[in-house]
Formats: structure tokens, sequence, C-alpha cells
């Protein structure tokens, strides 16, 4: 794939991301779902660079530590079939996480290079 084609496919994976996000955002899309949405997007980037997967890791997986600890949580409680309740920290957590990853996308929209 040359470098304007991969350009192109990386532009959408990071829209695709901001629509997750948004969805999310929007109550339309639960925090398990999301987490593995944005895995799945972030595996096909071509061209991001390896700061730029650190610490969309990171962010992702500040996602991923609270989902586990809600779950577990549930799961404690013998609730492992609905959804996964956030307590008010988690829920700050998981919040500056979405805008961290937001601006991070959108980093990347607006300057691929």
């Amino acid at each position: 794939m040359n470098d304007d084609l991969k350009h192109a496919h990386d532009r959408r994976q990071y829209q695709l991301m901001i629509e997750q996000l948004s969805l999310f955002n929007e109550e339309r899309l639960s925090l398990g779902l999301l987490l593995s949405r944005l895995k799945g997007l972030a595996s096909t980037l071509e061209l991001a660079s390896p700061s730029w997967k650190d610490e969309f890791t990171n962010q992702w997986g500040t996602l991923e530590i609270v989902y586990a600890m809600a779950l577990n949580r549930a799961e404690s409680a013998g609730d492992s079939h609905s959804e996964t309740i956030l307590s008010k920290k988690e829920h700050s957590l998981v919040l500056t996480s979405i805008k961290n990853l937001q601006r991070l996308i959108r980093k990347r929209i607006c300057h691929p290079t």
C-alpha cells in the first residue's frame, strides 16, 4: 500500500475512533464495546508513530482497567449479566481518558505526520 493510501486508511480509522467515542458519550455504546472497537481500529493503523501508539495504549488501558474493576465488582455481587456500574471516581477516570483519546486522535487527523 502506498503512503497516500496509508494516510487515507489511517484517517478513516481515526474518524471511526472519534465516532465510537461520541457514541459512548451519547450513552449509545457500552464501555466494553468501546474498548473492543477502539482496540480493533488501532490495530489496523499503518502510520502511527510508536510514541502515539504508546499514549493511545496508556489512555485505552485506563479504560480497560476501570472496566475490569467494574466487571469484577458486578461479578462479586452476583450480578454478571447487567451493565457495569461505575463509581464516581471510575466515571471521572473514564471521562478524562475519553477526552485525552479525543485530543490525541484529533491531533493525528489534523497533523497526520
